[in-house]
């Protein structure tokens, strides 16, 4: 998968945490709209954070062309939740902001986006 096609894709992010705030606050920067946030706490569901709607992750099976960022340290038991539901792992972005060594990157834009949050958090 390119970059174009990350492009054209929606993208939800899960959790809206401090990293997932940053993570939408990164995109946004350069001109990358989220459609959602997807979270498992049920009093985030139905509220609206940066004008995204929190939804149930169990919505993703509801729908097409999009992209799961997980920016969590906690991305091992997200990821694995995802997988129990049948999430494509194609479909899904992993790192972790704290610990690098330990992000997956098997799909070539997921280092664009780590560099990306590397430098919001390092550089600045």
């Amino acid at each position: 998968m390119s970059i174009s096609d990350f492009l054209h894709k929606d993208i939800i992010i899960f959790g809206s945490s401090i990293e997932g705030r940053k993570v939408y606050e990164i995109l946004v920067e350069h001109n990358i709209k989220p459609l959602c946030y997807i979270d498992n706490d049920t009093l985030k569901i139905g509220t609206i954070l940066h004008g995204l709607k929190h939804i149930p992750v169990n919505e993703l099976l509801n729908m097409e062309n999009y992209i799961v960022i997980i920016p969590s340290m906690y991305y091992k038991s997200m990821y694995k939740q995802l997988m129990d539901l049948k999430i494509m792992k194609k479909n899904i972005v992993l790192f972790d902001f704290y610990h690098e060594d330990q992000n997956i990157y098997d799909i070539p834009y997921k280092m664009k986006l780590l560099l990306l949050a590397h430098k919001y958090f390092i550089k600045k």
